[in-house]
């Protein structure tokens, strides 16, 4: 079968969960990817993954004009769409309602959480009125509501299934790709300065508050010095101005690399000695799973992580340390015990590498979606 992936924004990291999902359906199915480009071309870490079907975002009424040659880009026998958004899940009801195509819905995010987080009136109603954004939170609240006219829907959390239903499809990782085994550790520290010494943590993704990346910072910059423990950032900053807080929290402890082609990220965790994934509990991070966990996981790398979302249902009792969001000091004194004892911390990373190769898998993942397009077969 060909299989037609909408995105509803290919300039930006939604693509993110859409390369998994793609690159699994590509083993056994002809995959298109198709969607505007709202920003500056393809979202760099993914461009050569590929090949897009796309066409210049802009605004209302001129993305109008748009729609048609969009349309005509999805040729698949199913349509695979990412995000209940205008652009993407929108585009394929058009598209079905002309071809009658089966539609599977995927959703990652609590889109209109973010209409609810914001702490002003005034804040809400300049959302509520961005009528000229094809992808405004007036449209993609009512395309919200829109969900059930899908055929499947995927989610990437039990939050998500609460509110949407579907099947749980949870963000899995190519464990052979991210396999440690791969990687020279020593080598990789040399090429960006790392003495064997240090313990570095990792964390890796857009520097965003709800993220919790300042209080990582802090509790890096709080442990004594003879721990010699420094933070690695490995992402672009999201939040105008944050990432200045981060480093002015962490001094001379932060070390940021800036923005990172993805098939780079295997290195980054085999230099790392243990990732944290400290998100704070906020309406949009309770729907969402970051996809870095896993590949955390497949590395077999230590991971304290957040009780948010699902984290600690994936990483079980065994595989990982699980503190409660904003809590600075449980945070500072879990990634201190992994520095103080090495051992456990490769015990961890050997638990979670395991724990991905059994549940989190692109082999997983494979099972899940043959189920799901099995009835279309």
């Amino acid at each position: 079968m060909k299989i037609s992936c909408l995105v509803f924004d290919l300039s930006r990291n939604s693509i993110v969960r859409t390369y998994p999902i793609a690159k699994v359906l590509e083993r056994h199915h002809e995959v298109e990817i198709i969607g505007p480009c709202f920003g500056d071309g393809i979202f760099s870490p993914y461009r050569d993954e590929f090949a897009f079907r796309t066409v210049t975002g802009s605004r209302y009424p001129r993305f109008l004009g748009a729609l048609p040659e969009l349309l005509r880009h999805i040729e698949g026998d199913i349509v695979f769409a990412f995000k209940p958004r205008p652009t993407s899940f929108g585009i394929a009801l058009l598209s079905r309602l002309r071809h009658h195509r089966p539609l599977i819905l995927d959703i990652e995010d609590w889109e209109v959480a973010d209409l609810w987080s914001s702490p002003h009136p005034s804040q809400r109603l300049r959302q509520l009125l961005r009528l000229w954004d094809p992808n405004g939170l007036p449209y993609t609240w009512l395309l919200e509501r829109m969900t059930g006219l899908a055929d499947e829907i995927t989610v990437v959390s039990r939050f998500l299934q609460d509110k949407f239903g579907g099947t749980i499809l949870y963000h899995g990782t190519d464990t052979g790709a991210f396999d440690p085994a791969r990687f020279d550790r020593q080598a990789l520290r040399e090429k960006w300065g790392i003495s064997p010494e240090e313990t570095i943590v990792l964390f890796t993704g857009t520097l965003n508050p709800h993220k919790g990346v300042a209080h990582l910072a802090g509790a890096v910059a709080d442990l004594p010095a003879s721990a010699r423990v420094r933070l690695l950032l490995v992402g672009q900053e999201g939040t105008a101005g944050y990432l200045s807080q981060v480093k002015q929290i962490g001094g001379d402890r932060v070390l940021h690399v800036g923005f990172q082609p993805h098939n780079t990220m295997p290195a980054f965790l085999a230099l790392a000695d243990l990732v944290a994934i400290p998100q704070h509990r906020t309406r949009f991070s309770q729907a969402q799973v970051p996809g870095k966990v896993f590949e955390a996981m497949a590395m077999g790398k230590a991971i304290v992580a957040s009780r948010v979302s699902d984290l600690p249902e994936i990483l079980g009792e065994q595989a990982g340390m699980i503190v409660e969001p904003g809590n600075v000091a449980a945070l500072r004194e879990a990634i201190h015990t992994l520095a103080r004892h090495p051992a456990l911390a490769t015990e961890l990373g050997r638990r979670a590498r395991a724990r991905c190769q059994a549940r989190y898998s692109w082999d997983a993942m494979e099972s899940t979606l043959n189920r799901l397009l099995r009835r279309w077969e």
